[in-house]
């Protein structure tokens, strides 16, 4: 599982997550989670399960529609059969994932955005302008207005203080570093707002259990 912070609004969209990839709860390196198709003037995230938003980011790629609202039409049916071909492929697998869309409708003109969930089968859901945060955190941590950078690391602190409090089977794990994704009319940038203070330890245990043989 991932840190994903979203905020959307009607002419721009910011996205954060943190760079941990795990597997059963252990860290196995660190990834990037959003990506941007500047073609199709969108940017897609994903949480849960490993390397799925890399085959699903393929696929979108190599997809004729032309933008946000004519790939909606077949979203579904893509993931579903791309959580099928995981399945086959792992059959012990039984982590859950989420596919995040936003960008320009090519309709009219303003962010569109849509969340997917493997649990719901991926039926579209529509996201709202306004600011998401998962996994929870108390309203007390969530800024009422301006999303400030302090703000997203303030939030990913919160997120790993009470992660840290749970059984780690229940546990979502984040780490590595924290990235902002921002999608305006202009294009698209992408920047590190900082890491974590265990990224070095991190970083020692992942070359570590991967051998010898490993880079430094």
């Amino acid at each position: 599982m991932s840190s994903l912070i979203y905020k959307v609004e009607k002419m721009q969209v910011f996205i954060a997550t943190d760079t941990l990839a795990t597997m059963n709860g252990r860290a196995m390196g660190f990834a990037t989670k959003a990506f941007p198709l500047p073609h199709l003037r969108m940017v897609i995230a994903g949480t849960g399960l490993a390397g799925f938003l890399d085959h699903w980011l393929v696929e979108v790629n190599a997809s004729p529609v032309r933008g946000i609202d004519a790939l909606n039409e077949h979203a579904q049916a893509g993931l579903l059969n791309l959580l099928r071909a995981f399945k086959k492929q792992f059959p012990s697998m039984n982590e859950t994932t989420s596919v995040y869309h936003f960008g320009f409708s090519e309709d009219t003109g303003v962010i569109q955005s849509y969340a997917y969930k493997s649990e719901e089968l991926f039926e579209p859901r529509q996201i709202a302008c306004g600011l998401y945060v998962k996994p929870n955190v108390p309203e007390d941590v969530i800024p009422k207005d301006t999303l400030h950078p302090s703000d997203i690391t303030r939030i990913m602190a919160a997120q790993r203080a009470i992660q840290a409090k749970l059984p780690k089977e229940a546990r979502v794990s984040i780490g590595g570093e924290i990235q902002m994704h921002h999608l305006e009319q202009a294009g698209y940038k992408a920047y590190r707002l900082g890491q974590f203070e265990d990224y070095a330890e991190t970083r020692r245990a992942i070359l570590s259990d991967r051998g010898p043989s490993a880079s430094s």
